[in-house]
């Protein structure tokens, strides 16, 4: 297991717990887990308590990733701040996604549609492939980062980077991205004024590490309402 967060990030030694394999049913309702079984709810309290009888200080620590051998699930708890993964799914292209549910993300949406995974350029979008992901050689897939609206919403997002227009309506008005993003952007090229609101965040995105495949030049348009 891991705790996350510093100062006290840390990488623990491999514990076991007191459950067979196929006593884990998976993300069943409670009603329907057979006697003697456990499911996603039943799972997080057996390692938290295995971690806690082998002397671990989660107390320390303002969230927990706990790791499984083989195959067995990967889910976050929103808000919880509580991971599960196994060594099938320990990529942090996966990990980064279940680590922002537990600061409450949900998986990021296009305007209009209920389906999940939307923006390509988020985090919170993965999902075995899709996304702006990078091979690693040794942990799998990493990225892509997190897009701007999510970022504000955790408090995160430089405000003294975010560019604002001098007029309402901005539809020939070009810009140009703080660094380490270079070049001009143009919004009338791409997104029709229609679509901007006043919580619209213009972020532009190039071809770095954790964006496989990126175009060298493009922007994307995020919001909050």
């Amino acid at each position: 297991m891991a705790s996350w967060t510093s100062p006290h990030r840390k990488v623990f030694d491999w514990i076991a717990i007191n459950q067979n394999r196929d006593h884990y049913v998976g993300n069943i309702a409670d009603k329907n887990v057979p006697k003697g079984k456990i499911n996603r709810k039943g799972l997080v309290p057996l390692a938290r308590q295995t971690a806690l009888d082998n002397k671990i200080p989660l107390s320390d620590c303002d969230g927990a990733v706990y790791s499984f051998a083989g195959g067995v699930d990967l889910y976050g708890l929103q808000g919880g701040m509580t991971v599960v993964c196994d060594t099938a799914s320990l990529w942090p292209s996966l990990l980064g996604q279940e680590m922002g549910h537990g600061y409450g993300l949900d998986h990021f949406r296009a305007d209009g549609s209920p389906s999940p995974y939307m923006d390509i350029w988020d985090i919170m979008s993965t999902n075995v492939g899709g996304t702006f992901s990078t091979a690693d050689s040794n942990y799998s897939f990493v990225g892509p980062g997190m897009n701007a609206a999510n970022m504000r919403g955790l408090g995160w997002l430089q405000e003294s980077r975010v560019w604002r227009p001098q007029f309402t309506h901005f539809p020939t008005q070009g810009c140009r991205a703080s660094p380490p993003c270079t070049g001009a952007i143009s919004q009338a090229t791409w997104l029709p004024n229609s679509a901007l609101t006043s919580s619209s965040i213009v972020s532009p995105k190039s071809g770095t590490r954790g964006s496989k495949a990126a175009p060298a030049s493009s922007s994307i348009a995020s919001h909050t309402d």
